[in-house]
């Protein structure tokens, strides 16, 4: 496709232009940004990003977005992309009817709009009034994706892709694929994040996030006449800037522009409300009512210090606190729990979120089903952690599974989790659990060779005791607890932080395991950079295809009708959590990382 002409609204960094300019079929790029100030320190600070600005074909508009559309000519451009700040204040209207009205009117039939929108764990309500929106203006396709990144709000940004009546788009498989052209070219800066398997998985959507959407039809694509089939209860961003002109003047308090409540969106406000200001009891880790992750704890003769977590150098994570509701000590840890704002009850383990009741779906359903959905018929289970019970709770919707042993050193955080965590405490009321307090080497040691079909490691970070936990002999130890064809699925580190731990990990079970050996991922965003990790891996006998679920969970529940329905997992889920950012496939295959054994 020829002379492609392309529209940016905002983006004065310039990052948003890089990238387009990658694309040789583009002749023309008209950028709005209305705060040119910020071009101009983006060129100082930024240079890498503001490079894009040096494009022969980028035309600069420095002012509103909304007048330099209405001076445009309708059905101009072939893609708009809108690279906004968050709906507050003065980009309040990005996101209302008109707005998208216009959008539509300057594209050509069979144009494409990327906005950017909002996470999925935040403001679902939000997302579902857009999408409301452009199933009403765009005539196409209509539908919401997202993409993991640190340092925003839950660890995460949403887009929405509509499409004009024309030429039908199908925005899930890419049929101009950039990585094609550049693997020809070798251009200077290569791909870091984006690639082919990464577009694919940023259409797959978490359980309740296809539940909550789908109650307004907001999953519904109009340009094939059916909706999406994904899998059903509850669960902030960016841009350089708006290129939008604020309509109404700020109220000024203090010297300090505060936005007007009615420039503040409902679902914001809603969450504003439900955060009182009241002062949390007191705890070291807790100052001025916020709980500040990740700090690292020591104790000893009953005196506590924390201190910067080595594993992550340079950052926390702050939640409000509204009441610590249990603080004590075990013979191993600090365990702490109290009532958040946003995210419900949280555990701490020594400083370092374990679980809140929000997110605990997904990594609860991650590490239990992308092993259990690998294998036809898993019986035997060994649980090596997961003293909460959420991954009981997971294992246990299997029917095929006969007995779970389950291993955890520290008792007093099963009876904690009883009193405050009834929801994943549950795990251990099925019958088929068996608990072992103790040791998790000891325990496997004494075991009988070839016992188990799966094991799942649900361990703290590899920080003390638990370094154990990542060296070649306890991979080794549990290898030899797996049946022929058994599977491991072990928690690790985030791909944005420790690669190289990841290398390592991987390289050793490259050497142990006989089968398939794979890293996989998820969203968690109370997680240090919002992502947690997890190690697959397959003993030599059946192949064990980890990308491809053959056990599939949400088909026995869509006939039994579950107590509790999966929040997180399915079969979607799954593959796209195979899908990596193309810096991290380059990182681990540096030492062949990546290999497939069992094929």
């Amino acid at each position: 496709m020829e002379g492609v002409e392309v529209l940016v609204i905002g983006g004065g960094d310039g990052g948003v232009l890089r990238e387009i300019a990658r694309h040789h079929s583009v002749e023309h790029i008209d950028i709005c940004e209305i705060d040119e100030l910020v071009i101009k320190v983006c060129k100082k600070f930024f240079p890498a990003l503001s490079v894009g600005f040096e494009d022969r074909r980028v035309q600069l508009h420095i002012g509103d977005a909304v007048d330099f559309l209405r001076k445009s000519h309708e059905g101009l451009y072939d893609a708009i992309i809108v690279d906004s700040s968050d709906p507050i204040g003065p980009a309040q209207e990005l996101v209302e009817k008109p707005f998208f009205q216009t959008l539509a009117r300057a594209l050509r039939p069979g144009g494409v709009l990327c906005n950017q929108t909002e996470s999925m764990w935040l403001h679902t309500h939000l997302i579902q009034d857009m999408l409301s929106i452009c199933r009403d203006v765009f005539k196409g396709s209509v539908h919401y994706a997202w993409a993991s990144v640190p340092t925003y709000p839950s660890g995460v940004i949403g887009f929405l892709l509509c499409s004009t009546d024309g030429p039908p788009v199908d925005f899930l498989n890419p049929v101009n694929p950039i990585e094609k052209q550049e693997e020809v070219e070798k251009p200077e800066r290569e791909l870091k994040f984006y690639n082919s398997e990464m577009h694919k998985a940023a259409f797959a959507l978490p359980s309740f996030v296809t539940r909550e959407l789908s109650t307004l039809n907001c999953l519904e694509d109009k340009s094939k006449g059916w909706e999406l089939q994904r899998g059903t209860e509850s669960m902030e961003g960016s841009g350089a800037g708006n290129g939008l002109a604020c309509s109404k003047e700020p109220e000024l308090c203090g010297g300090v522009v505060k936005a007007s409540e009615k420039l503040i969106p409902s679902c914001c406000r809603k969450a504003m409300a439900a955060m009182p200001e009241t002062e949390a009891k007191l705890h070291a880790t807790v100052v001025s009512g916020w709980f500040s992750c990740s700090q690292c704890y020591s104790g000893k003769n009953d005196k506590s210090l924390y201190y910067n977590n080595p594993m992550w150098p340079g950052e926390a994570h702050s939640m409000k606190v509204e009441e610590v509701l249990y603080q004590g000590k075990s013979d191993y840890q600090e365990i702490l729990i109290f009532k958040s704002s946003l995210y419900g009850k949280v555990l701490v383990l020594d400083g370092i979120v374990q679980l809140t009741e929000k997110d605990e779906c997904a990594y609860q359903e991650m590490i239990a089903h992308l092993p259990l959905c690998s294998i036809p018929s898993p019986k035997t289970v060994l649980v090596i952690g997961g003293g909460d019970g959420g991954v009981l709770r997971e294992i246990a919707r299997h029917h095929s599974v006969e007995h779970i042993d389950i291993c955890e050193i520290d008792e007093l955080v099963i009876k904690v989790c009883k009193k405050f965590f009834p929801a994943l405490s549950v795990g251990f009321e099925d019958r088929r659990v068996q608990l072992h307090i103790g040791d998790a080497v000891d325990f496997l040691r004494k075991s009988h060779e070839g016992l188990y079909d799966a094991i799942i490691v649900d361990s703290s970070d590899p920080i003390g005791p638990a370094q154990e936990l990542v060296e070649k002999p306890f991979f080794q130890t549990l290898a030899r607890a797996l049946r022929p064809g058994g599977v491991l699925c072990n928690q690790t580190e985030s791909m944005w932080l420790h690669t190289h731990l990841i290398q390592d990990m991987l390289s050793i079970c490259r050497d142990v395991f006989k089968g398939s050996v794979h890293y996989a991922w998820a969203s968690v965003p109370t997680y240090p950079s919002g992502v947690i990790g997890f190690l697959l891996c397959s003993t030599d006998g059946p192949p064990v295809d980890f990308l491809n679920p053959v056990n599939p969970i949400e088909k026995q529940e869509e006939v039994e009708k579950p107590e509790r329905e999966l929040k997180f997992y399915n079969s979607e889920m799954h593959k796209a959590a195979f899908a990596l950012p193309s810096f991290v496939t380059r990182e681990l295959s540096t030492l062949n990382c990546l290999e497939d054994k069992s094929k």
